[in-house]
């Protein structure tokens, strides 16, 4: 063979090669398990109130606030707010709990009707911020931004306060009928929106039967509450399962007072409510990219058939 036909096939031959070997890499990173794609929150956070600093104790702690309005919680006037470092509001004196339990458990125990976006034991490092904002007659919002979880002294818990691994998370109390994202809120509706989810969850419990979970939902009391779709005590094992993206958990009051909350998955983007987000397939993806793979190896073929 001359030298110049070497060259040439080494040319071709070679190229395609290394083209379909970096396309079929990339085709099995894509494979893998896509994380859900999370939005800004519900309520723009900016010039709200940072008082993370007055809750006073980062692991166990809460602060009272007022609402800028009146909120009606189970047929109850509400005028002020316990939000806890714990991941949950309390209309009363915030305990500050942490073991997981039902969210029916939660204001049983607490002895005072609560809120729960996201009840974890949760720590508040030097970055986090929790803030509030409430535009009158309209709404108020608490958002936690950056809230590790806590250290466990027992079960040393991994990634523990660690601003790498935190949690960011939102809930809207809506004071009057208010319009956010072309969606129609309705007085007395709450919302949950929720950000980064990094934090592990900690399991420390009190009674079996107990999931490792965090607890999401609203509670009058012990009998009376609504957890999340498809689990009413509020357990949520696996935190990509909360919405994302323009969607967001719903509590809206029944038409007598105090009768209760319903729970959808609603989304901003249409005003409508939708099912449970879901990720992305990356299937798609990747079979795009196998289509591209046999059509450079076919040319590959081609070329060497001609050569």
């Amino acid at each position: 063979m001359r030298q110049d036909e070497l060259l040439r096939d080494q040319a071709v031959a070679g190229n395609p090669v290394r083209w379909a070997g970096a396309i079929a890499l990339a085709a099995v990173l894509l494979a893998l398990p896509v994380s859900p794609v999370r939005a800004a929150f519900l309520i723009d956070p900016s010039g709200g109130t940072n008082f993370a600093a007055s809750i006073g104790n980062n692991d166990d702690g809460s602060v009272t606030r007022s609402l800028g309005g009146t909120f009606n919680f189970y047929g109850a006037a509400q005028t002020s707010v316990n939000p806890g470092s714990n991941g949950y509001l309390a209309f009363g004196a915030n305990s500050a709990l942490r073991l997981n339990r039902p969210i029916g458990d939660l204001a049983g125990i607490q002895q005072a009707p609560v809120i729960a976006p996201l009840y974890n034991d949760l720590y508040i490092i030097s970055s986090t911020r929790i803030s509030d904002k409430t535009v009158a007659g309209q709404y108020y919002a608490v958002t936690y931004e950056g809230i590790t979880a806590a250290d466990n002294a027992a079960t040393p818990t991994l990634h523990a306060r660690d601003p790498n691994f935190s949690d960011s998370f939102q809930v809207a109390l809506f004071l009057g009928n208010t319009t956010v994202g072309g969606f129609h809120f309705l007085a007395g509706d709450i919302a949950f929106s929720y950000g980064p989810l990094n934090a592990p969850i900690l399991y420390e419990v009190e009674q079996a039967g107990v999931p490792l979970s965090v607890t999401v939902g609203v509670a009058n009391n012990s009998t009376n509450f609504t957890g999340v779709p498809g689990n009413n005590n509020g357990f949520v094992t696996d935190l990509t399962s909360l919405p994302t993206g323009n969607n967001f958990l719903l509590y809206r009051p029944g038409s007598t007072a105090g009768s209760g909350y319903s729970v959808t998955v609603a989304s901003t983007a249409d005003g409508t409510v939708v099912p449970t987000a879901t990720p992305e397939p990356a299937s798609l993806v990747s079979a795009a990219i196998a289509g591209v793979i046999g059509l450079g190896c076919a040319w590959y073929r081609r070329t060497r058939a001609s050569a």
